[in-house]
Formats: structure tokens, sequence, C-alpha cells
């Protein structure tokens, strides 16, 4: 499957699979710059259903109540940077 170039241009794409940003840092960069995103985000490894369920819940919400992504970023991952680290979560910017 082909991706358009830029087809995600200034976005976060949030994978919600366990595992899929699992690649190495190279790999998503290199996926980044030839989609645009400016974030990608998920988890590393599988996760329980219920935890990251409610994770995403807590993550949307912070994107959806500030009105700048690194802003939104930067304050979920001071406040929650524990739940993060159990939960293998990884954001990635190419900012």
């Amino acid at each position: 499957m082909q991706i358009k170039e830029n087809l995600f241009s200034g976005h976060l794409i949030h994978f919600d699979s366990c595992s899929v940003v699992k690649g190495t840092e190279n790999r998503i960069k290199k996926f980044m710059k030839l989609t645009g995103a400016s974030y990608v985000t998920g988890f590393r490894d599988d996760v329980d259903f219920i935890e990251s369920l409610a994770f995403e819940m807590i993550f949307i919400d912070f994107l959806s109540n500030h009105k700048n992504i690194e802003e939104a970023i930067k304050d979920f991952s001071a406040v929650h940077s524990s739940l993060c680290e159990k939960l293998k979560f990884r954001i990635i910017s190419s900012l």
C-alpha cells in the first residue's frame, strides 16, 4: 500500500493498536517525514484493553482541551509520565 505524501501534514497520528509503534525511532521518523505528521503516538507493547482505553480517554481529553498540540503533549507527559512509562506509551515528535 502506498501512502500519499503529506497526507497528515501538521497532524498527530495515534495508533491505538498494541505494539504498533514498536519499530525503531528512525523508521517512525521516516513515516512521519513521508506523511508530514507532527506527532506519532501509541503503545510499544501489548497492553490491557481496559487500561489502554482509560488511558486513551485521558489522552484525548488533554488534546481536546488544549488549543496548542505542543502544550497538550507537554502537559500530558508531565502529569502522566509514570503511566506513560508503565504502559510503554510513546510520543514521537518531528518538531
